[in-house]
């Protein structure tokens, strides 16, 4: 069982991976967000996965709520793909603790230069991972308007996560070439980067709000 376990595991890393590995282009459904999210090349989040164990193994397996499980490390594109899938920790490990251990693997792929994942508030804001403002910077304008945005595309890696049948017969729109905003901004640190998206949606936001009053 084990030898069946690890060649599935073999194989999955030649099917669960990035369609485009350099990621040149932006994505096609990111086309209304640009070009403050142009540098987005997909979603990750963990997941649990219910298992039973014996007793004496119980007690590491226990996640938050009480269960036994596998917290399992998934990335998604914007058209709901997997990219990447983790093999999982104990339940009783924190996301962030999992996503360091799935970077530490050969197969992970790290988002390139001048690209990022967008997080959650459970992980920590670093180099190429893009998280939600927390604390009294949610509580501003620009952080609260940069949050919705960021949750509404973030919520792909959930669907994902909730799809239960194949997506056929879909037709998709081209993906555009990555902007030069984002090759300026490649070296930036991910504070300001979120500081300057957060900046640009909103003062977009109220460009388009006069308009409509006038």
């Amino acid at each position: 069982m084990g030898e069946v376990a690890e060649a599935m595991f073999r194989f999955s890393h030649t099917v669960i991976t990035p369609k485009d590995p350099t990621y040149t282009h932006v994505l096609h459904k990111l086309y209304k967000f640009a070009p403050y999210f142009d540098g987005c090349i997909g979603a990750l989040d963990g997941t649990h996965i219910p298992t039973q164990f014996d007793r004496n193994d119980r007690p590491i397996f226990l996640n938050r709520k009480g269960d036994t499980s596998y917290n399992v490390l998934a990335i998604v594109d914007m058209d709901m793909r997997f990219t990447y899938v983790g093999l999982g920790m104990a339940g009783s490990c924190q996301d962030m603790a999992v996503l360091w251990e799935c970077q530490k693997t050969a197969y992970f792929p790290h988002p390139p230069r001048g690209k990022y994942y967008l997080i959650d508030s459970r992980y920590t804001l670093h180099k190429g991972y893009l998280a939600p403002y927390r604390g009294t910077d949610e509580e501003t304008m620009e952080g609260h308007h940069f949050n919705m945005h960021h949750a509404s595309l973030r919520s792909v890696v959930e669907r994902a996560f909730d799809a239960r049948q194949p997506a056929t017969n879909i037709t998709r729109a081209a993906d555009y070439a990555t902007s030069a905003w984002v090759d300026a901004n490649a070296e930036t640190d991910m504070e300001i980067v979120r500081r300057m998206i957060a900046d640009g949606l909103y003062s977009n936001h109220r460009t388009m709000v006069s308009a409509v009053c006038r």
